[in-house]
């Protein structure tokens, strides 16, 4: 129906609709995100699992730009309930697709954290991409698309809107400080001297 509106503006007197307005009244709906989740040495019920939420956060420092996802247990529908799944992302500050490569510091860089559940624990990506797109008229939003593997073989495909969030980055890499020395840039947050998270049960 909008596109409609867009593309006949001209034939509809007194009727304007401003790009700016658009963009306004699509990001008052929220954010939301989906990713879904393929772990073939799950129990069956999990094999298959969509997580989605509204949480979305980034910042960057003018080099490298960090996105932390979080959502609940699928099917949970308590918008302050618990983040029970997290993934953190590290890539370059620009727009554009990202490699994931463990071993080169500049490519993209990330991990899964599974708070709950036979399966908690954590799983670094080892291969696929990220693409991080501007929005119109909102620079402190970026859409993300993910479609990654982990160590542990599972696989995570989807896509996000993230909003500009320095605190939450920032209490998040305090937590998990030890988790980030391994993609191999340390954070810059003070440790809160959290053990690093043991990693998910994979497929042994």
């Amino acid at each position: 129906m909008l596109s409609h509106l867009l593309s006949n503006r001209k034939a509809l007197p007194g009727i304007w609709i401003a790009p700016a307005m658009v963009a306004a009244a699509l990001a008052g709906c929220g954010p939301h995100n989906e990713l879904v989740l393929d772990q073939a040495f799950a129990p069956l019920s999990q094999q298959h699992m969509t997580l989605a939420s509204d949480w979305g956060y980034t910042d960057h420092n003018g080099e490298r730009r960090r996105c932390l996802l979080a959502f609940p247990l699928p099917g949970s529908h308590a918008p302050d309930g618990p983040r029970d799944f997290l993934v953190y992302l590290s890539v370059p500050a620009d727009v554009g697709e990202f490699e994931i490569d463990p071993n080169t510091p500049g490519a993209a860089h990330g991990f899964l954290i599974q708070k709950k559940g036979r399966l908690a624990g954590i799983a670094y990506f080892a291969s696929g991409t990220v693409r991080v797109k501007s929005v119109w008229f909102r620079s402190e939003i970026k859409k993300i698309e993910i479609d990654v593997v982990c160590e542990d073989s599972s696989a995570l495909h989807g896509s996000a809107t993230v909003r500009a969030a320095p605190s939450e980055l920032a209490a998040f890499e305090r937590r998990y400080a030890a988790d980030l020395n391994r993609l191999g840039k340390p954070s810059s947050q003070p440790s809160d001297r959290q053990a690093a998270t043991e990693p998910r049960a994979g497929s042994d």
